[in-house]
């Protein structure tokens, strides 16, 4: 069940998704790629989030081989479209849509049941800053983990390591030192602080001994059988003996008995002592490295199942990773990648999915922009789609260079209120500039600042070449002397790029300033010998 129109009830008019020849496709897992965009304003946000809110004005057309069919909206709704509609609710199994954006927005869509939002203003909602930040570092860490030789093709590792560092809850607890333990349970934990123990393990197990604490009601507890409990652990290599889980059971349930025995045994057995010692830097380049990564890597995930790895789970929430020799554009495109890949245990196994990526230049270099939909839309495609799913995508952008990569078939330009929606002249392969002009609607392809400059010195030039002495105060040469005007002409004609404007500025220049332009030509021309008679004693030099 894929999405073969669009339809804008406003303006009662559909938009293909998918070309008509299949050949022009943008990687093999990629079923549609489509573009939109248009002015400030034009509300191409508010358009992904109407499609992910199935909002009344905008309909996405299901077409399969016997019939077309749209969703069903909620409340009134009168439509023209003469076609069946089903429930979201009905469709959940077969498609579903996917929403990124790492923009922070101020109106935050209600998805409907078949919509996972993994946009970074959705997760501020439910977490904190910092949470958020240890959520997109862990995903991250684990999607270079498991696609490694799939995305160094576009960041090379050689040079990049990662680190086990604490998270705010673990940076808290290392501030408390000593004082993290009351006095009765500090009785019990003394040992721990014994010896200079490596700052993340000792968290990590003041961690472990907090949650054993407070399952087993420490305050109410006959204080022989805590000691015998603490008599069958070795606090210092952290591990117990047998008589440790009898002492337990007679303290706690056994379901958390279960948990307990399930994290000593994973300590162990993955060396936690070693894979999370603090100052350790990890390479994906080493095996090791990646293997214990890989071993340990899901513990650190609280939303996946099963129940009895929780303890696990809670403990190694004090931790987190950090890169080292990650450039921003590189954690964007990894920010995208890893919350795709984790969002993946929701939708993975969805049939269909339509992928929304707001803004997707945001963050990226020009050479990112110019490889994303070479490079990186592939790569989206293989981990989200399983066997012989395929995916399409919507995406917004600012960008030429991505505009430049797509067929104009596959772009809609929003419009503004009132306006007609709209198709665009030729963008494959075109060049930035006319794609700036004619689907970007900028007013000049300079900068405003450079524009208003030039602009002035010409009105500045033109009235002293006319002996028009009178000059607009809004100009920035009125307040100049004559010298500091000389000296900004020379400057602004030295510093502009475009062969063509310096030129005209140039000749306007000699027409104002006759007798200083003649000056300037016979210093042009002193120079021009010096460096010709420089070049000359090089090479008489290199004959010796």
């Amino acid at each position: 069940m894929r999405v073969s129109q669009i339809y804008f009830r406003n303006k009662n008019k559909f938009f293909s998704l998918v070309s008509e020849n299949p050949s022009f496709k943008y990687g093999e897992k990629i079923y549609s790629l489509t573009c939109i965009v248009g002015k400030n304003g034009a509300g191409k946000t508010r358009f992904l989030n109407q499609i992910l809110e199935n909002r009344s004005n905008i309909d996405l057309i299901f077409e399969d081989v016997r019939r077309k069919i749209a969703l069903k909206k909620s409340g009134r709704f009168e439509s023209k479209l003469m076609m069946e509609r089903v429930a979201p609710s009905e469709v959940r199994d077969d498609f579903c849509i996917i929403k990124y954006s790492s923009a922070i927005e101020y109106k935050i869509p209600n998805p409907t049941s078949i919509c996972y939002d993994e946009s970074t203003s959705h997760f501020l909602q439910i977490m904190r800053l910092n949470e958020l930040n240890r959520h997109d570092t862990v995903n991250q860490i684990a999607v270079v983990a498991k696609y490694l030789s799939d995305i160094e093709s576009l960041i090379s590792f050689k040079d990049k390591t990662f680190k086990v560092t604490l998270a705010s809850e673990g940076e808290a607890i290392s501030k408390l030192s000593k004082k993290y333990f009351n006095s009765t349970m500090s009785k019990y934990t003394a040992k721990i602080f014994e010896k200079n123990l490596d700052r993340n393990l000792t968290v990590l197990k003041k961690k472990f001994l907090s949650i054993l604490f407070d399952e087993i009601n420490i305050d109410k507890q006959e204080e022989a059988k805590i000691k015998s409990l603490f008599s069958n652990i070795d606090l210092q290599n952290f591990s117990v003996n047998d008589d440790f889980y009898d002492q337990l059971s007679l303290l706690a349930s056994p379901t958390f008995s279960e948990r307990v025995k399930k994290f000593f045994d994973v300590y162990e057995r993955y060396d936690f002592e070693n894979i999370f010692r603090s100052g350790k830097k990890h390479r994906f380049y080493n095996d090791q490295d990646i293997m214990s990564l890989n071993a340990v890597i899901d513990y650190f995930f609280p939303e996946i199942e099963p129940s009895e790895d929780s303890l696990i789970k809670e403990v190694l929430g004090v931790l987190t990773f950090s890169w080292i020799g990650l450039s921003s554009g590189e954690i964007s495109i990894l920010n995208l990648l890893g919350r795709l890949y984790s969002g993946k245990m929701h939708y993975g196994e969805v049939t269909n999915k339509l992928l929304l990526i707001d803004e997707v230049d945001l963050g990226l270099h020009p050479e990112w922009q110019r490889l994303w939909v070479s490079d990186v839309l592939p790569l989206i495609a293989k981990i989200l789609c399983t066997g012989d799913q395929k995916i399409q995508v919507i995406i917004t952008t600012h960008s030429p260079i991505i505009l430049s990569d797509i067929y104009t078939e596959d772009i809609i330009i929003m419009p503004i209120e009132n306006e007609n929606l709209g198709k665009i002249k030729k963008t494959f392969a075109q060049n930035i500039y006319t794609l700036y002009n004619n689907t970007f609607f900028l007013k000049r392809l300079i900068g405003e600042y450079a524009h208003r400059r030039i602009e002035n010195t010409i009105t500045f030039l033109n009235n002293r070449i006319n002996k028009n002495f009178t000059l607009n105060n809004e100009n920035f040469y009125y307040n100049l002397d004559e010298e500091n005007q000389i000296i900004t002409i020379d400057k602004i004609i030295e510093s502009v790029g475009e062969p063509i404007i310096a030129k005209q500025l140039l000749e306007l220049y000699e027409l104002a300033y006759p007798n200083i332009q003649l000056e300037m030509k016979k210093k042009r021309i002193r120079e021009r010998i010096n460096t010709l008679e420089e070049e000359l004693r090089k090479l008489n030099e290199g004959r010796r």
